[in-house]
This record gives C-alpha cells, sequence and structure tokens, in this order.
C-alpha cells in the first residue's frame, strides 16, 4: 500500500508502481553486478602487474654483467672489419657470448643508432644482454646458443 500525497488515502500499489519499483531493482542490481565486475578486473590487474614485475625481473640481466659489458664496450669495442661482419661469408659460430654481444654493439654504433635514438651505453647493453639471457638455448638457428 502507498499514502497519496494530496489527500493522505491509503491506496494499494498500481501496475506503474511494480513497473517502477521492477525498473528499480534491475537498475541496483546493474550496479552491483558492475561494482563486482570492476573489483574483480582490478584483482586480476594487480595480479598481472605483479607477475609482470617478476617476469621483468627475472627477464632482465644483471646489473653486474651490464657494467662488465659497458665497460668493456666502452674500452674495445673492435671494428666491424677486425669483427669481420661485413663479409659475405661472415659466421657467428666461432664467436663466444661476449663477441657476439660486442658485434651487436658495434652494429648499434656503425648504423648511428645509439647517437640517432640518444642511447644511453648502459640501456643499449642491458638491452642486448636481457635479449641474450631470453633466447631459448635449444633452437639451433639462434645466435646465443649453449656451448
Amino acid at each position: 500500500n502507498k499514502m497519496e500525497e494530496n489527500s493522505g488515502k491509503v491506496k494499494p500499489f498500481n501496475r506503474n508502481d511494480e513497473q517502477f519499483l521492477e525498473a528499480f531493482v534491475i537498475f541496483c542490481g546493474l550496479g552491483i553486478q558492475n561494482t563486482q565486475m570492476y573489483e574483480a578486473v582490478e584483482r586480476a590487474m594487480a595480479k598481472q602487474m605483479v607477475t609482470l614485475e617478476v617476469l621483468s625481473y627475472h627477464a632482465s640481466a644483471a646489473e653486474e654483467e651490464t657494467r662488465e659489458l659497458q665497460s668493456l664496450a666502452a674500452a674495445v669495442v673492435p671494428s666491424a672489419q677486425t669483427l669481420k661482419i661485413t663479409d659475405f661469408s661472415f659466421s657467428d659460430f666461432e664467436l663466444s657470448d661476449l663477441e657476439t654481444a660486442l658485434c651487436t654493439i658495434r652494429m648499434f654504433t656503425d648504423l648511428n643508432l645509439v647517437q640517432n635514438f640518444q642511447m644511453k651505453y648502459e640501456v643499449l647493453c642491458r638491452w642486448i644482454l636481457s635479449v641474450k639471457k631470453n633466447y631459448r638455448k635449444n633452437v639451433a638457428y639462434h645466435n646465443w646458443r649453449a656451448r
């Protein structure tokens, strides 16, 4: 039952009232469902961020290894002719992992990528070592392989 505002009489609910209440209940249900879905998405995003952070940590090169390559690269990166990377008969099979990393630095330097993109040597060295670290060792055609 409901009370009319003007007369103060008690009247039963009519079809219009039922439809209004039904629409309000649907609205409230959608609001609750939206809130629950938003919370579930927030939890999933938090889990994803933690997972990506863990994977990123394990996929990145070690700081010490990066510093070693950076100091070596700053001191001596052989020329492309010395490394023979411009020769048609170039083969990387004779190169060690360190020499392969130095070849990569030489290619970036000779192509002016370091200067054009204003790369920091530390970032370049870390990226090269991270790529090396994430190469699968059981794939024959990858340059960084198990020896």
